[in-house]
């Protein structure tokens, strides 16, 4: 009999020990899930964050293309026939227009448009007015300083601005409704004449003036519109 009790005392406690063990293995879990969510939501933003930049490449490809197919004549807009019309049969489709803003930013799309996700009201990306004018056409050959000039880089639509500009996705400036779209972390993805690319922060105070010049030149936020682009490119950061 106090064999039979011993043996039930022995199945008991290794019951609760196993219950105490089963206890402790959740509370590991639970601590580890909660350091680990953190770095996996990080490394998802920074894989979505490359991807983005992987079709501003593709688009930066496209428009080396139609330069050298055009005679040097970069793809302006004077008209309203914008830059991704004019690329878009150097592309295979219009998915690298569309999927950034759709993966990162959905609820910023605006519906019921004929031209879809990938025209001038909701495309991810919007080309520098001060590169690609919306007024003139210009020559490769006229951009000063292409390592340090800005091509395109992530747009707002106007439902992000509150504006009711038709063409607000398709256009990035360093003031007013077409400012770039800090999407990715509370960065931008940008790409520059010369085809290397780099995201940045929205900077403001001094620093502001380092990023900005990258669109226009840092005198012409202190002194007004340029009167020549050529001096104004000598005020331009390269730290950016």
């Amino acid at each position: 009999m106090n064999m039979k009790r011993s043996s039930k005392k022995k199945a008991d406690a290794s019951r609760n020990f196993t219950l105490i063990e089963l206890l402790i293995v959740i509370s590991i879990i639970a601590i580890l899930a909660a350091l680990l969510f953190p770095a996996l939501n990080k490394a998802r933003l920074s894989a979505r964050k490359t991807a983005c930049m992987n079709d501003l490449r593709q688009i930066h490809t496209a428009f080396a293309m139609y330069v050298t197919d055009w005679k040097e004549w970069l793809p302006s807009n004077p008209g309203g026939d914008y830059y991704m019309f004019k690329l878009k049969p150097y592309l295979p489709g219009t998915k690298v227009y569309t999927s950034c803003r759709l993966s990162n930013v959905p609820d910023s799309v605006l519906n019921g448009y004929e031209d879809g996700y990938w025209g001038t009201r909701n495309i991810s990306f919007g080309a520098s007015i001060y590169t690609l004018p919306v007024s003139s056409y210009r020559k490769y050959m006229d951009i000063t300083q292409p390592s340090r000039k800005i091509l395109f880089g992530d747009s707002q639509t106007s439902k992000q601005s509150g504006s009711t500009l038709s063409n607000n996705a398709a256009i990035i400036t360093y003031a007013g409704y077409y400012l770039p779209d800090y999407r990715h972390g509370g960065e931008a993805n940008f790409i520059f004449v010369d085809g290397h690319s780099r995201p940045a922060k929205k900077i403001w105070g001094s620093g502001m003036l380092s990023y900005y010049a990258h669109f226009v030149g840092i005198t012409h936020l202190l002194s007004g519109p340029p009167t020549s682009a050529t001096y104004y490119d000598t005020f331009l950061i390269p730290n950016f």
